[in-house]
């Protein structure tokens, strides 16, 4: 899977956490706790990533520097493929 492919289904993902399915737009550095992330979808998110992304996110990882932009959160997806 490349990184524009996780790319973009992260982003669906959070366009659908975070919009409900609604029109929206998230940049790959807009400030996602600031867009309406929470605790309970960044564990989606992890989810999410072991899932569908094949990602191990280690517990260690699963902070807000990791999950606070959409960059970001995909440089910790491909980490640890």
């Amino acid at each position: 899977m490349t990184e524009e492919t996780v790319t973009r289904l992260l982003h669906e993902r959070l366009l659908d956490d975070l919009f409900f399915g609604e029109p929206g737009t998230i940049a790959l550095d807009d400030d996602l706790f600031e867009l309406g992330l929470d605790s309970m979808g960044v564990t989606r998110l992890v989810v999410f990533a072991e899932r569908s992304l094949a990602s191990r996110i280690p517990d260690a990882e699963v902070v807000a520097e990791n999950f606070g932009t959409l960059a970001a959160l995909v440089a910790t997806v491909l980490r640890n493929r």
